[in-house]
């Protein structure tokens, strides 16, 4: 069970009526002290901000004690910013805002507040669809484990990687000179002895071989 709070506009609600509709989430009006939605259950919160709302609660620094008392009572916080910046341009009073101070701001609340997440989504109907995919998503307990595996390369990786710094020496060429000579000083051996032929490696990229890794 999810509460969302009363003072929502009503459209919200008639979106969540719809998105939850046949959905074994259910949902009930009630007036919040902290969030716009909550799940107690699942210690989640969420706080809904239209474009101008989130410029003015931050410049006010109502937002930032929203988010201190979001992190206080629940694990699980998101900001949810309702909107485009770019409609800001329309409305005289944000006129001068600028992309600068956008990114400002999402930086400050990034840094400040590191268990809130932040999300920008383009009007309310997506604002509900998010809430109840997220929803969807902590229900399943999906656990997600990565791998690390250690890269330890190769001597033809390191070979071939070494050759392509050859001015005119392209990777597949150097694939080709690792191929035959399977160790650099059997390559510099046959450069300084004049046995190297391979074909493709004409007297100029000869040259630039023998420059490159035998007069170094």
């Amino acid at each position: 069970m999810i509460y969302v709070d009363s003072r929502e506009d009503e459209k919200i609600f008639r979106f969540f009526v719809k998105m939850l509709e046949g959905s074994t989430i259910g949902f009930e009006k009630k007036m919040l002290e902290v969030g716009d939605v909550i799940d107690e259950n699942k210690s989640l919160c969420i706080e809904r901000k239209t474009i101008p709302d989130f410029i003015n609660s931050f410049t006010s620094h109502h937002l930032q004690n929203q988010l201190i008392n979001m992190r206080q009572n629940y694990k699980k916080n998101f900001l949810c910013i309702i909107g485009d910046f770019k409609s800001l341009y329309f409305q005289p009073h944000f006129e001068k805002f600028t992309v600068s101070q956008k990114i400002g701001m999402f930086a400050s609340l990034s840094a400040r507040f590191p268990e809130v997440n932040i999300v920008q989504l383009p009007n309310d109907s997506q604002y509900v669809l998010f809430i109840k995919k997220l929803l969807e998503k902590l229900e399943d307990d999906k656990v997600v484990e990565y791998k690390v595996e250690k890269f330890v390369p190769k001597d033809e990786d390191i070979i071939t990687a070494i050759v392509c710094q050859v001015p005119g020496i392209g990777y597949a060429h150097a694939k080709e000179i690792t191929k035959k000579y399977e160790s650099l000083p059997a390559l510099q051996y046959s450069l300084d002895s004049g046995e190297f032929e391979l074909d493709g490696i004409g007297k100029k990229r000869l040259e630039a071989l023998r420059k490159y890794l035998c007069e170094r």
